[in-house]
């Protein structure tokens, strides 16, 4: 609807309008009129282009304001929008709340792919930010093929790292990992825990559930590193950690160790300096002839050949009581826990013809002194020799009451036999049997 010449008329494609008549339209809320002309040239005229790109948002050309001009930014009829090669903003969204977003960054060759950011769920309405830290100077931080679908390792949570990774330097002087899980890794420092923090070095079989060697360190006595190395090898070899039955220490070449349980050498053991055991051998044992035993007072013994291999120190009858003895020291040790130690000792002996009428052992220590008496001293014993006639040989075992090694120094010891015999008694003593520990080292 137009006013033309002031008044208010309707007209068709057939009316032509004059330059100066007055046509009437709505702008910035008001109704105005205008000139044809004024339409043309006025401050909201806008020249465009000879063509333009379908879909294709217009951009000013100059700054009139005038002038419009073609763009390769294409806005489709679902408004999607190509052809941006570079977009700066403070804030940019792809998607919205409820509709999946992607950011797709393409490389310069076509066909070869693209980078796509996408975001899943997260558990709440959260905001997930991906921030760089101050940078010293320009990077390039690269995400190389990891051969299959992977995720980045971060700085805090449980991951586990699969594939060989050959790492320079693994943990600086702020870096800490606190569990790693993979099947190579390659890398020149490995620092587990740091100081006040302890660490450990877990390694398992090839079989699960088959327990883990773990690697661990106490508290030194000082701030000092403890290194662990190996010697230069002339070929592979494999060192075994056996099953010592219960826990245990490695022996070292130096410092003063206990080896426990027994350690078979097949080969000669070569030893420079002084070798040492607080534990004796205890299954030795000494016979002592019946020839070796003295009688010194009493009745008649005679040494007599009863058979072959067969030889005793026999008593004639009488009714008389004889005392007889054997020096039984093999080497003194002053040392504390070495040398001799008499257990026990077993007397063989047997009677005929009529019972004794009493029969006794004792043990004595003898010591000697330069310019000073002898001094005996008494050995407990545990134990007793019968009187009643035997069939056969008697092996009486006579214990030492509380053993102990002899390490006093010029002494020995001395077993006496008291044998008081009846009228009719016969005594054949084949002689003793001592039973002792012996350390020597």
């Amino acid at each position: 609807m137009t006013i033309i010449a002031g008044d208010i008329g309707r007209f068709d494609d057939a009316t032509s309008i004059a330059a100066t008549d007055k046509i009437i339209i709505y702008q910035d809320g008001v109704l105005r009129k205008a000139t044809p002309d004024q339409l043309a040239t006025g401050a909201s005229a806008m020249d465009g282009a000879a063509s333009s790109t379908d879909n294709a948002a217009i951009r000013f050309d100059g700054t009139t304001g005038k002038l419009a001009q073609n763009s390769g930014v294409i806005i489709d009829d679902t408004n999607g929008v190509t052809g941006i090669l570079a977009l700066t903003g403070t804030t940019l969204n792809a998607g919205a709340s409820g509709t999946a977003g992607t950011i797709n960054v393409y490389p310069t060759t076509a066909l070869k792919g693209r980078t796509a950011h996408t975001s899943a769920d997260n558990t709440g309405d959260t905001l997930t930010t991906l921030a760089t830290a101050a940078q010293a100077g320009a990077r390039t931080y690269t995400t190389p093929d990891a051969g299959a679908s992977a995720s980045y390792v971060m700085t805090e949570g449980t991951q586990t790292i699969n594939g060989t990774k050959t790492i320079p330097t693994l943990l600086g002087t702020t870096a800490t990992i606190t569990t790693v899980n993979a099947t190579t890794a390659v890398v020149t420092n490995i620092d587990a825990g740091s100081s006040g923090v302890a660490g450990n070095i877990d390694v398992f079989p090839t079989t699960a559930a088959k327990g883990k060697t773990e690697i661990t360190c106490t508290d030194n006595t000082g701030d000092t590193t403890t290194i662990l190395t190996t010697a230069a090898q002339a070929g592979a070899r494999t060192y075994t950690t056996p099953d010592a039955g219960a826990s245990a220490s490695y022996l070292m070449t130096e410092g003063a160790q206990t080896a426990n349980g027994a350690q078979t050498f097949s080969s000669t053991l070569a030893v420079t300096g002084a070798l040492t055991s607080a534990t004796a051998k205890t299954d030795y044992q000494q016979a002592i002839p019946a020839k070796a035993v003295t009688a010194i007072s009493g009745g008649a013994w005679v040494l007599t050949r009863v058979a072959e291999a067969e030889y005793v120190t026999r008593h004639t009858a009488g009714d008389d009581t004889s005392v007889l003895f054997v020096d039984i020291t093999n080497e003194i040790r002053t040392s504390a826990s070495k040398g001799f130690r008499l257990d026990s000792f077993d007397v063989i002996y047997k009677i005929s013809t009529a019972a004794l009428d009493a029969h006794t052992v004792t043990l004595d220590q003898a010591s000697y002194a330069d310019g000073a008496a002898i001094t005996v001293t008494s050995v407990p014993l545990t134990g007793s020799l019968t009187t009643a006639t035997t069939t056969n040989y008697k092996v009486q075992n006579i214990a030492v009451t509380t053993p102990a090694f002899g390490i006093a120094a010029d002494s020995k010891y001395v077993i006496e036999l008291t044998v008081d015999a009846a009228l009719t008694s016969a005594y054949d003593l084949s002689g003793l049997q001592l039973r002792y520990s012996r350390n020597d080292l």
